[in-house]
């Protein structure tokens, strides 16, 4: 397939690309399964003896739970047995009426019986327990061992999913979007001195994640961000008083009445409040003075085109009414005539009217009201931020969704399953990132003008971007980076401070890492009560004492896959590390680890280039 534009990116996802993207992904799956060698008949058959074996241990555990379930309800049933009879027996003794209650011993008596005959029946339950345990045991044993034969059928298929395997396959549908194996230190510098992209300036901000790619030449970025916001929180809390007053009745009798009261009060203090977002920046110089902001207009969840026609009509009428009173003001906003457009893109804050037209064709303001209004995949979920030549799209539907394709969601024991995960992620990881790109795909202006090739020339000092550093260093085992004294139970806020390259392809990267220590705290509020006392009501709440610390890691860029990473080269790679390879992270091609104990950085790149020499 050319470079060509998509001037109906919406209908073309439903009518061809949605289809093609599952026939790829399906088709990826079968260059994996020849380039393995991986015989599927086989390990199907060793799957169905899997899932037979399975079913077998299924039934041999609800034998053992029954077992289990009949001897407890025995010992529960002696117990209850034996108080009775010490109830029935001290019964007439307590109460002095022995012989006209002596048939309750009797019953005492009959009950000691039957207590007795539970334990007896419980203890032949514990013979056929350990039995029924010994049967479960080894029919987990011989579930494993199938299990072992079902990895070792796809042992080779298991270790050939790599990191950005579904990339490729959305690439090979739509050439139009290349996405990057790797942010480039060049492409951040450029789109931020360029575009004016903000990114990783934020000192409470942290990058979860990161994809970088272009549409046409364009270039994007998806953010995973997580961030840390003091705020005041308020705490509630509460105390019961009890009093009693004496009253008087009608014969002038006195008496005392009891009363009580619930008394709360609260207080404030400031607290941590954790957040995250994923968005996508896109930088294209068309129409590069406007700026404008929109968000959902929820025309996706009218029941039907008559509710949504009706909703239209209304606000239409209000905007005309805002339009002509803006040029009569000589103000800029101006309706365009497309009602729907108008009314659910709702772009009023436009600031420059001439590029706002420029931008929405007929063609463009058509799909933008496509988008918004067909509920599949998603509707109208993003807001769409537009700042001169930056713009923003949040979408509802990517904020749960990883996009890191880990290739540890692909293996499994079964072929079938394995093929499922594949294209099951592949599938979502492309229509989520297609329909976050698709209001920008909606203009063709934006795919029709192309970004001259940039090269960034001034000298950078680090090899790798600010959030990279992070999104490698929030996938590393946390403990590297957790301060002394900090409340294990609250998040860590890690932010790459600076950076610099210290060897052929890696870079030194200092991590500054905060969370808080915890101390709960009471405070005592006065609060009147009904009985004309002040009380101090307890209201507890939790004091946060921010704790920093920073850690050095090393990122380097590795000519490996996942499969010389984690399983064949691993040994090679603990020992010329010296320890400081667990806990790392290796992902993209990019490996983030403590920094080596036993060499220099230029001294790990050239061991590292020489075991993965091609």
């Amino acid at each position: 397939m050319e470079k060509e534009i998509l001037y109906k990116p919406k209908d073309l996802y439903d009518t061809q690309l949605k289809k093609q993207y599952s026939t790829a992904a399906n088709q990826y799956f079968d260059m994996l399964i020849r380039n393995t060698n991986t015989d599927e008949e086989a390990n199907r058959l060793h799957v169905k003896k899997y899932n037979a074996i399975q079913e077998k241990l299924n039934a041999a555990n609800k034998v053992l739970r029954g077992l289990k379930a009949k001897k407890g309800w025995l010992i529960a049933g002696s117990i209850l047995m034996f108080i009775a009879a010490v109830v029935l027996i001290v019964i007439p003794i307590v109460t002095q009426q022995v012989n006209q209650l002596w048939w309750l011993f009797l019953i005492g008596a009959a009950c000691i019986g039957f207590g007795i005959w539970f334990i007896f029946v419980a203890k032949n339950f514990t013979a056929k327990i350990k039995d029924a345990a010994a049967v479960v045991a080894k029919i987990e044993k011989e579930l494993n061992d199938q299990y072992q034969v079902c990895l070792a059928d796809l042992a080779e298929l298991n270790k050939s999913f790599d990191w950005n395997m579904p990339a490729e396959v959305m690439e090979r549908c739509t050439p139009i979007i290349d996405l990057d194996k790797q942010f480039s230190n060049q492409k951040y510098w450029y789109l931020k001195e360029h575009f004016g992209f903000n990114l990783a300036d934020n000192p409470d901000e942290s990058v979860l994640g990161v994809l970088s790619g272009n549409i046409q030449g364009n270039p994007f970025v998806l953010e995973k961000t997580f961030n840390c916001k003091i705020a005041n929180k308020r705490y509630e809390g509460q105390l019961t008083i009890y009093w009693t007053t004496t009253e008087r009745d009608s014969k002038g009798n006195t008496y005392t009445v009891q009363h009580s009261q619930t008394l709360y009060a609260h207080v404030e203090h400031p607290a941590p409040f954790y957040n995250g977002v994923t968005k996508l920046v896109y930088g294209n110089e068309a129409a590069p003075h406007l700026s404008f902001s929109r968000y959902p207009s929820g025309a996706s969840s009218f029941k039907d085109e008559k509710e949504l026609n009706k909703y239209v009509e209304k606000q239409y009428k209000k905007l005309t009414k805002k339009s002509d009173k803006d040029i009569t003001k000589g103000g800029g906003f101006t309706a365009l005539g497309n009602d729907k457009f108008d009314v659910l893109f709702n772009a009023q804050n436009r600031d420059n009217e001439v590029e706002f037209r420029l931008l929405f064709t007929p063609l463009a303001q058509n799909n933008m009201v496509e988008l918004m209004t067909e509920n599949f995949p998603y509707g109208d979920d993003f807001a769409f931020h537009k700042r001169k030549m930056t713009n923003v799209i949040i979408s509802n539907h990517s904020q749960n969704f990883d996009y890191s394709a880990d290739p540890a969601t692909f293996r499994s024991h079964s072929v079938d399953i394995a093929r499922q995960n594949f294209v099951k992620y592949s599938e979502q990881f492309i229509e989520h990132l297609y329909f976050d790109l698709a209001p920008l795909m909606s203009i063709p202006l934006y795919q029709m003008h192309k970004t001259y090739d940039y090269i960034y020339e001034k000298p950078l000092s680090n090899m790798f971007p600010a959030p990279e550093h992070e999104a490698l260093a929030n996938k590393m085992n946390k403990s590297f980076f957790t301060p002394s004294n900090a409340d294990k139970s609250l998040p860590l806020i890690l932010k790459s401070t600076s950076a610099s390259k210290v060897g052929d392809n890696s870079d030194r990267v200092n991590i500054h890492s905060y969370s808080f220590h915890t101390t709960p705290m009471v405070d005592y509020v006065s609060v009147y009560g009904n009985d004309g006392k002040w009380h101090n009501v307890p209201v507890h709440w939790i004091k946060y004492d921010r704790v920093d610390m920073d850690q050095s890691i090393e990122v380097r860029s590795v000519d490996a896959s996942e499969r010389d990473v984690r399983f064949d080269k691993i040994n090679q790679l603990r020992e010329i590390f010296g320890g400081r390879f667990d806990g790392g992270r290796f992902e993209r091609g990019l490996l983030a680890t403590l920094v080596a104990s036993n060499g220099s950085a230029q001294e790990i790149d050239a061991k590292l280039s020489s075991l993965f020499k091609k």
